[in-house]
């Protein structure tokens, strides 16, 4: 490749800056780009090579060496490989066209990233976009133990905990849910309240979508909020018209006050079945204790067994009583008589017949032998029979307690919804938000644009 000066066309209107002699310097900024001529073969069109001055080039006589920053011209006329410094005009009015391309790519990126969304969403929310009327309700559930202390801290916000917490939870999802949109359907058609004609096509449900979709719909229009620490529910319902932002807020709130109604009657209808599940279970219990008794009785023919086991043993203790005294007359009347006489024999026989009969009466009480179970075991057994009747007549008395106890409670609300806050009608249209929503477009794409910007520049030098 060869390297000739700059040809630039003779003009007798244009002057011309003085040529420097041969031998003298001329200053070049140090750093700066040298356009240089360059054609590949004779009589080629010339262009231009930028080179930094202070930079040695292989060869190139006249070009300024490694630590040189004056480039030398070489002496007399034309010649290959020379250098031509360029003034700072030529050289501004280069890199304006070079950079022309980037900067008119740039601003036509910006137009079609930033400009277009911004007039768009402008023109949209100018010209298309539809009212909507919103309305707000506060509520709270409540219990029948609350009292007017914690009422007065639930409107004020300063109660320490919220009361009935679970059902307020189970509300604020209620209001979420499906099951409240087919109510509401079967009750007002909400679906067409949301669906009418007037309204632009960006804002209004589509009727024919199925049901999940427009349950996202309808959750992006109606919401609410609970407060754990007041316990308050705040509710806000958006629609078309001020009547039916007023009409939708008060359905939810009634359908809400059922929920918490049908809440509290399952919980009462829970305690009186649980009270009556155990008062049948200590019935059976007491009935079981109580038949137990009565075949014991039959089975020892008797219906006390206590008074029956208590004069066999009284009998006992006066046969005891009886053979002590005969045996006491034996010795004294041998001391007086002999053995042979008739009154000895006949004590003798008293004698022999009140051990038989003791003897019997204490197998009777204590056991007989092979196994059968005497008055004694069978006493022991009615005694814990005794016992365990007992136990079910006061289990069962506690479960008819209790059963009056969750009867008395089932008469009374344990959980309503109380509202504080009711739907009003509103008077303007509150969304939506036009200035605020295209200048958070305007926002969006200006920082969209400028990290792209930052991205492909970063590309570009790293490239270079």
């Amino acid at each position: 490749m060869a390297i000739k000066e700059f040809d630039r066309p003779e003009d007798p209107q244009r002057s011309h800056p003085p040529v420097a002699p041969a031998d003298a310097a001329v200053p070049v900024r140090s750093g700066a780009e040298l356009p240089l001529a360059v054609e590949e073969e004779e009589g080629a069109e010339p262009k231009r090579l930028p080179r930094r001055a202070g930079q040695g080039g292989k060869g190139g006589r006249g070009l300024p060496g490694a630590g040189g920053g004056n480039v030398r011209p070489f002496p007399g006329g034309k010649r290959r490989g020379a250098v031509q410094p360029v003034s700072d005009a030529d050289y501004k009015k280069m890199m304006q066209r070079a950079r022309a391309p980037i900067r008119r790519a740039a601003i036509a990126s910006f137009a079609l990233v930033v400009l277009l969304p911004t007039l768009l969403t402008g023109l949209y929310y100018a010209f298309i976009a539809s009212d909507q009327y919103s309305v707000s309700a506060k509520f709270a559930v409540r219990g029948s133990d609350a009292g007017m202390g914690d009422l007065t801290g639930m409107l004020l916000g300063a109660s320490g905990s919220a009361p009935n917490a679970g059902d307020s939870y189970i509300v604020q999802e209620f209001i979420s849910s499906r099951d409240l949109i087919d109510r509401l359907e079967d009750r007002t058609q909400i679906v067409e309240r949301y669906a009418r004609s007037g309204v632009d096509f960006l804002s209004r449900a589509d009727p024919a979508d199925p049901r999940e979709d427009f349950l996202d719909y309808w959750r992006s229009m109606v919401t609410a909020e609970f407060d754990s620490f007041s316990g308050i529910i705040t509710m806000q319902v958006k629609a078309f018209t001020p009547q039916d932002a007023r009409d939708i807020a008060a359905l939810v709130i009634d359908e809400s006050s059922s929920l918490v109604n049908r809440l509290s009657e399952q919980a009462r209808q829970d305690t009186l079945a649980l009270a009556r599940r155990e008062v049948a279970f200590a019935e059976d219990r007491l009935r079981e204790a109580r038949t137990a008794v009565s075949a014991f009785s039959d089975s020892v023919s008797t219906v006390d067994f206590q008074a029956t086991a208590s004069a066999q043993q009284e009998t006992v203790s006066k046969l005891e009583g009886q053979l002590v005294n005969a045996r006491a007359e034996l010795e004294q009347l041998l001391s007086l008589v002999s053995n042979e006489a008739p009154s000895v024999r006949v004590l003798k026989t008293r004698i022999a017949a009140l051990e038989s009969q003791l003897a019997s009466q204490k197998l009777l009480v204590g056991g007989v032998e092979g196994g059968a179970i005497g008055m004694t075991g069978q006493l022991e057994q009615y005694q814990g029979l005794r016992t365990e009747v007992e136990f079910a007549e006061r289990a069962y008395i506690s479960a008819l307690s209790a059963l009056d106890i969750a009867r008395a409670e089932s008469k009374k609300t344990h959980r309503y919804l109380a509202t504080f806050v009711n739907p009003t009608l509103p008077t303007s249209a509150e969304y939506p938000l036009r200035l605020i929503n295209t200048l958070l477009v305007l926002v969006v794409a200006a920082v969209a644009w400028a990290i792209g910007a930052l991205v492909i520049a970063a590309i570009r030098d790293h490239a270079a």
